[in-house]
C-alpha cells in the first residue's frame, strides 16, 4: 500500500496569485500617476532673488519702523467700476519709490511700478483675486516700507 498522499493544485491557490499580481500592477500604476502629477506642480519661491532680498531685510525692518511712526499710512483703494487701484500718500513732497505687486498664487503675474507722487494703476488687464502690495519709498531722506493685501474683482 502506497501511503503517499495525492496532492492536487486547487483553483483558489491560482486565484491568490492572480490577485497579488493585479494588486501589484494597480499599486505601480497609482505610484506612476502620483509621481507624474507631483512633477507638474509649480514649486516656485516667493521671489527668484530670495537670498539677495534676505540680505537687505534690515532695511525693510527699519522702513516698517518709520512707517509706524507716521500719522497716516498710504491710503490704498480699489475702484471696482473703473478697475483702478488708487494709492494716495498724505504728503507727496520729496516722494519717490517702488511698489511691488505680488500675486501669491501666480508669481508670473508679479510686476513693479516706480512712482514719485500719488498714483492710479489700471488693473483691468491683470489677474483677478488677491494681490499683496509691497511699497518701498523714500521721503525727506527717510526710508519707508508698507504692505497691504488688496482683492481685485
Amino acid at each position: 500500500m502506497n501511503s503517499t498522499p495525492n496532492i492536487q493544485h486547487s483553483a483558489p491557490n491560482n486565484m491568490w496569485a492572480k490577485g497579488i499580481v493585479a494588486a501589484f500592477i494597480a499599486f505601480a500604476a497609482f505610484i506612476i500617476v502620483l509621481v507624474t502629477i507631483c512633477m507638474k506642480q509649480d514649486i516656485s519661491l516667493d521671489s527668484k532673488e530670495y537670498y539677495k532680498e534676505e540680505l537687505v531685510y534690515q532695511k525693510k525692518i527699519d522702513g516698517m519702523g518709520n512707517t509706524q511712526q507716521l500719522k497716516q499710512t498710504p491710503k490704498i483703494q480699489y475702484v471696482d467700476k473703473d478697475q483702478k487701484l488708487l494709492i494716495d500718500f498724505v504728503n507727496e513732497n520729496s516722494l519717490s519709490g517702488k511698489i511691488q505687486f505680488y500675486k501669491p498664487d501666480k508669481s508670473k503675474e508679479d510686476f513693479n511700478v516706480d512712482f514719485a507722487k500719488n498714483l492710479s494703476v489700471d488693473m483691468s488687464k491683470r489677474a483677478k483675486g488677491l494681490w499683496k502690495l509691497k511699497i518701498n519709498w523714500t521721503q525727506n531722506g527717510k526710508d519707508f516700507y508698507y504692505e497691504e493685501p488688496v482683492f481685485v474683482n
